[in-house]
């Protein structure tokens, strides 16, 4: 979940610079973000590829039912209970002011990429999620390991990787864990060293470049 020191601060922090190399030398790249929250990786890989003009495959997880059912009603257009429309708009506007495009044309976007199947929203991610196609940026939001043990552990990243996972590709998210970096790193991962957001030493940002 993002920082409460900023949510769009810490999205352009952590995860920006994974998404430019998985779209460099690229017209079209495939990412998967691992929690939806209010939007902001989404949201920020449409804008960038509207500016940029490339093509973009997509599955977003987010493991809150409710949450994710709100962001699908809202995204349809129809009513959303509680502040949570609010949220999704305030943190649609923020996006598209870093990017200078409409928030309208960024909404459309993925709406359109949902409906034609390039933009798919799934529920939490497991060890049991299939993987039909691999994708070239991993973006990695969840909640941390005291909340969500079972998808930070060597057994979980091992799998996960193996099959998700481009030859070529890059892993970002705010965290730091040694069994994280290790399994990325037995992976075949170029650890890069980057500084955490806020009050957090480090985050990790991991590229693989294999033939």
């Amino acid at each position: 979940m993002h920082n409460r020191a900023g949510a769009i601060s810490e999205t352009r922090h952590v995860f920006a610079e994974a998404i430019d190399r998985a779209f460099e030398g690229k017209t079209a790249a495939r990412f998967a973000t691992v929690g939806l929250g209010l939007g902001y990786l989404d949201f920020w890989i449409a804008a960038q590829s509207i500016r940029e003009q490339r093509a973009v495959h997509v599955r977003s997880f987010e493991s809150n039912a409710p949450l994710s059912n709100a962001f699908a009603c809202w995204l349809s257009e129809e009513p959303v209970a509680g502040v949570l429309s609010d949220a999704l708009e305030g943190a649609l506007a923020q996006v598209a002011l870093q990017w200078d495009v409409d928030p309208g044309v960024i909404k459309q976007r993925i709406r359109k990429g949902k409906a034609e199947g390039t933009w798919i929203f799934d529920g939490a991610l497991t060890a049991k999620t299939s993987w039909p196609e691999r994708v070239d940026a991993i973006l990695y939001d969840v909640f941390s390991a005291s909340t969500s043990a079972a998808l930070w552990t060597t057994n979980f990243f091992e799998s996960f990787l193996s099959r998700a996972a481009h030859s070529r590709c890059v892993f970002a998210t705010y965290a730091s864990l040694g069994v994280l970096k290790r399994t990325l790193t037995n992976e075949g991962f170029k650890l890069i060293p980057r500084k955490g957001f806020a009050t957090k030493r480090e985050s990790t940002l991991a590229i693989r470049k294999m033939a």
